[in-house]
């Protein structure tokens, strides 16, 4: 009997490593976007209620504790990908739009297009066109709440002058 306990309990314990193994995501494509480097720049994005209003507070991967509200700079330089991310906690449902305010009038000095939705990974990519010139862009990111109201906040994506 005790022979045949640790017989099954050995086999459960490789069929657990076994299903634990199969549960990565197969797509490596998505697995290098979440890495950090110094050409990315994380904006983690978490939905807070101000007044009645929805608000998001928002911080780069680099400072996380220099936490804002609707207004965070980043900064970024030619090349450099950003990405959003809902923060830990975050109750936003869905981000519709990452987007350049003025893109409808003309290309912008940092965005030349919207983000992209990066599928299943409840994140946005963008990669700072090489040609990109130094100034401040305000941006909006439109996102869905947990009661299915839309909002619009306007932040900033900056390249410093050299």
């Amino acid at each position: 009997m005790k022979k045949i306990l640790t017989l099954l309990t050995g086999i459960v314990f490789l069929i657990t490593i076994l299903a634990a193994g199969g549960c990565r995501n197969g797509n490596k494509q998505n697995e290098a976007i979440l890495v950090e480097n110094d050409s990315t720049r994380v904006v983690y994005l978490k939905d807070t209620l101000i007044d009645g209003r929805m608000h998001l507070e928002m911080y780069n991967e680099k400072h996380p504790d220099k936490k804002e509200i609707d207004t965070l700079t980043t900064d970024v330089r030619p090349g450099y990908t950003v990405i959003w991310k809902h923060a830990h906690k975050s109750k936003i449902k869905k981000v519709n739009h990452i987007r350049p305010l003025n893109l409808i009038k003309e290309n912008g000095k940092i965005f030349s297009k919207e983000a992209e939705e990066v599928e299943s990974k409840s994140l946005y990519t963008y990669e700072i066109p090489s040609t990109a010139k130094p100034g401040k862009e305000k941006y909006e990111i439109i996102f869905k709440d947990k009661n299915d109201d839309f909002w619009c906040i306007d932040p900033y994506l900056r390249i410093p002058d050299d």
